[in-house]
């Protein structure tokens, strides 16, 4: 899944630097993990690309969850909330003070 995502994600950074360069006035600019993906591509950095897939597919995954099912993380596990999106859960090891648990 994540390599077709992959694959739509490319295809759509095509179309709009196709439609960019016959409309160069009024550009489209990315915004968010969408902009990261493109300077991947421009990078030629294929394993970015991949794991921004994966976020991208994960994020979706919550959105559609909040929405369809209005599903949200218990709050006995105590979820954080990643900056890229997505949830993590507290464990033990986050507040071990032990040097060998970081990671």
């Amino acid at each position: 899944m994540t390599i077709w995502m992959a694959k739509v994600m490319d295809f759509v950074c095509q179309l709009v630097k196709r439609r960019n360069k016959r409309s160069p006035k009024q550009p489209i600019m990315f915004q968010g993990r969408m902009r990261e993906y493109n300077e991947a591509i421009e990078a030629k950095e294929a394993d970015v690309r991949l794991k921004l897939a994966k976020k991208f597919i994960i994020r979706d995954h919550y959105i559609d969850a909040e929405r369809r099912l209005k599903a949200v993380p218990p709050t006995e596990f105590y979820p954080i909330l990643h900056e890229d999106g997505t949830w993590r859960y507290q464990t033990r090891f986050h507040a071990a003070e032990d040097p060998k648990t970081d990671t």
